[in-house]
């Protein structure tokens, strides 16, 4: 049996390193000192040069157009340069305030969500830089000595390379594995911020303390974790979304808010969100200002979509509770808003039996008069909407031009077509009185129990034909 072999353990670069200088002549080290003084002159130059080549070769790197990451990204690279300089003229490579800059640029790639492949490249290149800067100078052409250890220089060289990218990696890793847990707190702490009443979240989380406002993505199927997750960051990339979390169906995200104007933004984002999916659905809240309010913020985008699926006979599938707080309000007491529908529609008398009548008073109110968009609304002739006028104005003395009469009484149709839904597909069809309430009636603080769910607020159906008659 012949014995096995044994073999060194690896070496540490650093270590490996540091012999290989010592096996240099010394007039190859002397010759290394003169190349390290005549680049010291130049190394934010030659810093430049390596990051002309980052974007010139790295996709990521040239997708950069910010002047102020351009500029981190040279400083690190001076960084890398010098760090290399004083290796020539001293041997060691562990410059210990210059491979802090390095490893903190590592850090803030990271942060920054750079691909890690992409960052060990630029290395990579940096070290192929200054490798040629070197080679290609005066003295390094007019040493023997050098030409003669040219091999040992390589493999000098090859390590330092080895060790830049190992600290690299290292430093971009454990930053990463930071960013990502410090993600999921921020995501966890909104959760808690929706679900707890005490003060304790607003004290504990800055971001809530500035003006933002709570939207909440519902997903009626494909509702996994993953289906879940990939739309949180969706709503992070698009809407700006600084803290969100999944909570059972939906996506519920905290997004800043300094203006009407980016209110309406935010709108449109969802609605392109929503767009591209036929299983979402959004709504969005209050302006909030604390941990407290985004509680109440989130509570009033769940049932901005419950209330808007009932009320909305429009296509649209983003609801704010801006425009829908006064059915959302009423409907917490039934009774109280049955009483204001009667008083508020009582003067059209048995023509609110007319299943036209409703819908088209609706209509005129909602476009100001305006008969070809009535028309476009009902999908009816423009005669008939006339028609239908002219029977409304002849047997009621409400003017339907009083702005003061117009906001009460699109608020009342609105209320009595949800009514009037929920009593045909409740138990109160059977039994007169019925037996729980359209929403709960829990201060608007209070979040809706796991229970409340569209049965309590059926959804609307659309007509699937849609036909011009004249009634």
């Amino acid at each position: 049996m012949t014995a096995a072999h044994s073999y060194p353990e690896p070496q540490p670069a650093l270590g490996r390193m540091i012999d290989t200088y010592a096996t240099l002549s010394p007039a190859a080290r002397r010759a290394l000192v003169a190349i390290a003084g005549h680049l010291e002159q130049s190394s934010d130059e030659i810093a430049g040069v390596m990051v002309v080549g980052y974007v010139r070769e790295i996709p990521q790197y040239a997708t950069i157009t910010d002047e102020g990451l351009l500029a981190d990204v040279h400083s690190v690279s001076s960084a890398l340069v010098r760090c290399w300089l004083r290796m020539l003229r001293t041997g060691s490579p562990a410059d210990p305030d210059l491979m802090d800059l390095i490893q903190d640029g590592a850090r803030r790639r990271a942060a920054q969500g750079m691909d890690l492949s992409a960052l060990l490249r630029a290395y990579r290149l940096g070290v192929r830089s200054m490798w040629t800067q070197m080679t290609e100078s005066p003295d390094w052409r007019s040493s023997s000595s050098l030409r003669k250890s040219a091999d040992r220089v390589t493999a000098w060289v090859l390590d330092y390379s080895d060790l830049l990218c190992t600290q690299v990696e290292s430093c971009y890793l454990e930053e990463a594995h930071r960013v990502a847990q410090q993600r999921e707190y921020r995501r966890s702490a909104l959760l808690n911020a929706i679900l707890t009443s005490s003060g304790e979240s607003e004290n504990r989380h800055s971001e809530l303390s500035r003006p933002h406002v709570l939207a909440v993505v519902e997903v009626s199927t494909d509702r996994s974790l993953p289906r879940l997750e990939q739309l949180g960051h969706l709503l992070e990339r698009s809407a700006g979304a600084m803290l969100w979390t999944v909570r059972h169906t939906s996506v519920v995200a905290a997004v800043p808010m300094t203006s009407v104007v980016h209110r309406n933004t935010l709108r449109e984002q969802l609605e392109h969100i929503v767009s591209q999916d036929d299983s979402l659905t959004a709504g969005l809240g209050g302006s909030a200002c604390s941990g407290r309010d985004s509680r109440s913020s989130y509570v009033e985008a769940i049932d901005a979509i419950r209330v808007g699926r009932a009320a909305d006979t429009s296509p649209r599938r983003v609801y704010d509770y801006l425009e829908l707080a006064p059915l959302v309000e009423m409907l917490r007491q039934p009774e109280r808003a049955r009483r204001f529908t009667a008083a508020v529609l009582e003067p059209f008398g048995l023509l609110t039996h007319r299943t036209w009548m409703l819908p088209t008073l609706e209509a005129y109110l909602v476009h100001n008069g305006r008969q070809r968009e009535i028309a476009d609304a009902l999908s009816v002739h423009v005669s008939t909407v006339k028609y239908r006028l002219g029977e409304i104005r002849g047997s009621c003395p409400v003017q339907l031009e009083d702005g003061r009469q117009a906001g009460n009484l699109l608020l009342a149709i609105r209320l009595q077509q949800i009514l009037a839904e929920e009593h045909d597909t409740s138990p109160s069809a059977v039994h007169p009185t019925p037996s729980w309430p359209l929403l709960p009636t829990t201060p608007a603080h209070q979040p809706l129990p796991n229970s409340f769910c569209r049965a309590a607020i059926p959804h609307v159906p659309q007509p699937a034909n849609k036909t011009r008659h004249r009634s």
